[in-house]
């Protein structure tokens, strides 16, 4: 009986946390967020980036992806991340349930920044404004060897 209470604990504490990571999604730090709409941008998954989304880059999105057709706005997400190496991001400023990040992307030959701006609405932080990009070149390029 004990070893039964035992399993049935531990399979309540697995399906607990796996509900609360799932429940989540976005919840967590707003960097997070960016990282997960580039990769989603990537994949082309147009669902996982609108779901990451909110107010006016939303409203962007879904005009735009009612415009140019799920295919052709699929492709053009693949393509804004296309060649995408590494991101880095920095907090620009901070209210209770709202944060402004510059964000750094990194690609072989060159890096573009932006301003990011998310909410926390309902606990979950979603993307609300993307900058444009400025393209910036690097001190020294991607993937250069390092020698001591």
């Amino acid at each position: 009986m004990n070893r039964i209470s035992s399993a049935l604990a531990a399979i309540l504490l697995v399906v607990l946390g796996l509900w609360f990571h799932r429940r989540g999604g976005g919840a967590g730090r707003p960097e997070s967020v960016v990282s997960a709409w580039y990769d989603a941008a990537a994949r082309g998954d147009e669902a996982a980036c609108l779901a990451l989304t909110d107010g006016p880059l939303r409203s962007s999105l879904r005009s735009t992806l009612d415009q140019q057709g799920r295919e052709a706005f699929r492709a053009g997400l693949r393509a804004s991340a296309a060649g995408l190496r590494g991101i880095s991001t920095r907090r620009l400023g901070e209210e209770t349930d709202a944060v402004a990040l510059e964000v750094e992307l990194v690609y072989e030959d060159r890096n573009e920044r932006q301003t990011a701006r998310l909410v926390r609405r309902a606990g979950r932080w979603r993307l609300a404004e993307l900058g444009g990009a400025e393209a910036v070149r690097p001190p020294v390029r991607y993937g250069t060897p390092v020698y001591e």
